[in-house]
């Protein structure tokens, strides 16, 4: 059975209704800053990280089969943090890609993020299956299958096993800094990510894209 480690990281959920009542230029006490760190310090979510695969720093993942073709995902902080999405224009079948070029973009709340190769390879096959459908579970359905060129070099720079779990660590404080910088600025696209007043994962697909865009570059730069 596959070792799953699960990680907690601080988040905000009520500063969302602070923003929102910003917006509206009404005081909230949790305007108060020991209120708001409070907040961050206990409310947060789990990321899920299988010991098998292998991640980049863009937040994809890594999977060699055993014909030696490579299957390339998303991983669980991706689907988290920008919410469940749908896999589009995948890189042509047969096409060469080098590492960092665009194999196929995400979409959630209309938003769209470029993901980028982490390794070198061609074009062996897309996942038909997942084509106009919402991801659900992010290390079963693969996005793209790639025949790699130079794989034991290339793997040399993502993260496995307990690297992973450190570089996650980090990412996930990070993004606390992230969502705390961001929210402050009341660029939140309304009250439309509450449901039954609680805060929907996914709260990056709610932002506005000069936030999102800064969220590419901290993120999903390789």
């Amino acid at each position: 059975m596959v070792g799953i480690f699960i990680l907690g990281v601080f988040i905000i959920c009520i500063m969302l209704d602070i923003v929102i009542l910003k917006l509206k230029n009404i005081e909230h006490p949790a305007f108060d800053e020991k209120i708001t760190n409070e907040i961050l310090r206990l409310l947060n979510f789990t990321v899920d990280i299988p010991t098998e695969i292998f991640f980049s720093k863009a937040h994809s993942w890594v999977q060699k089969n055993r014909y030696g073709y490579v299957k390339i995902g998303i991983d669980d902080f991706l689907v988290k943090t920008f919410g469940k999405f749908q896999i589009t224009n995948f890189a042509e079948v047969k096409k060469e890609i080098k590492k960092g070029d665009t194999i196929f973009e995400i979409s959630a709340n209309k938003k769209l993020i470029q993901i980028s190769s982490p390794i070198n390879g061609r074009v062996k096959a897309i996942n038909e299956n997942i084509v106009n459908k919402i991801i659900t579970n992010p290390y079963s359905e693969w996005g793209i299958l790639l025949e790699p060129i130079n794989y034991k070099n290339d793997i040399k720079k993502l993260f496995k096993n307990n690297d992973t779990v450190l570089w996650m660590k980090e990412e996930l404080s990070k993004f606390k800094n992230f969502l705390k910088v961001n929210l402050d600025k009341a660029s939140v696209a309304g009250p439309t990510m509450y449901d039954g007043g609680s805060v929907m994962e996914g709260i990056i697909s709610f932002l506005y894209e000069k936030e999102i865009k800064d969220y590419k570059n901290q993120f999903l730069k390789l």
